[in-house]
């Protein structure tokens, strides 16, 4: 039983290093710099979702914006996601500040290694960015 547990734990601790690895790139505080290197920033509700997890990048959730910064977002958003062990999950009802980028299809991607965060989590983020450039 002892083994079990033991050999649980690495398979853990190797998938946590695996999404870590995937986002090295993070910077350990947040600047302007780093939050513009995404295609689109825009804040708003999430008004629907759905999840597939048969295949990666075909869960999805769709925004009413009431504000964004950059990349002439629409309104409504649908911005897809992972919804691996590791992907970034959405709940409906509830306001997030995205960071996406398009795809080679065009298709807006929110990865789990985008500063994307829900409600008031934003704050620093919210603070940094400003006013929103555009309101819905």
């Amino acid at each position: 039983m002892r083994a079990v547990a033991i050999l649980l734990l690495h398979v853990l601790l190797l998938a946590s290093r695996t999404a870590e690895a995937r986002c090295e790139a993070q910077p350990r505080f947040l600047t302007l710099e780093y939050l513009h290197r995404w295609e689109i920033i825009a804040f708003g509700r999430v008004i629907k979702t759905h999840d597939d997890a048969s295949a990666r990048y075909e869960s999805f959730a769709t925004l009413i914006l009431e504000g964004s910064w950059q990349g002439d977002p629409p309104n409504p958003l649908t911005v897809y996601h992972s919804d691996s062990a590791h992907g970034y999950q959405f709940t409906e009802g509830s306001s997030y500040l995205v960071f996406a980028s398009r795809d080679a299809g065009g298709r807006i991607e929110a990865s789990i290694c985008s500063p994307t965060c829900r409600g008031s989590d934003c704050l620093p983020q919210r603070n940094l960015l400003g006013e929103p450039t555009a309101r819905f």
